[in-house]
């Protein structure tokens, strides 16, 4: 008897968001549009570009909290704490976001001449490739010199 797979996480939020559907309309698409917002790209594990694009995904800082709730004095809550914070959560937020901006940037010239270096080393490494069979091909041509 062979155990059960044990569900992923998406499977998880799903299943809990299939059994809410009644509740809210349109509750199932919010929650796959969230997990969406937060789920990494799938790339290679070569792909620096790729990796990079991963990295400006999640660059940006969003700052707006929900402050939906099922109880109104909870919403009411988090609605004022909401505006009491609001300047100090937009400030971090857009700081937080400029460093991830940056980093982006950063990271986009590191790639572009790391790539340069790979060209022009296999532009050095094929052309020593080259000079070494022309040596190879002159040195059976010319007898060989006698030692000093």
């Amino acid at each position: 008897m062979t155990a059960a797979r044990p569900p992923t996480l998406n499977e998880e939020i799903l299943s809990a968001a299939g059994s809410h559907a009644g509740d809210a309309p349109g509750y199932l698409e919010r929650i796959r549009s969230a997990t969406g917002r937060l789920a990494a790209r799938d790339t290679s594990a070569g792909d620096a570009w790729a990796a990079l694009a991963t990295v400006e995904d999640h660059a940006r800082v969003d700052v707006d909290v929900p402050i939906a709730s099922r109880r109104r004095e909870l919403s009411w809550l988090k609605g004022l704490v909401k505006r009491l914070t609001a300047w100090y959560l937009g400030y971090l937020g857009h700081q937080v976001t400029l460093l991830g901006e940056s980093v982006v940037r950063f990271g986009g010239l590191l790639v572009q001449r790391t790539e340069e270096l790979e060209e022009s080393t296999g532009r050095a490494h094929a052309d020593i490739q080259a000079l070494a069979e022309r040596i190879e091909r002159l040195e059976h041509r010319l007898p060989a010199q006698p030692a000093p």
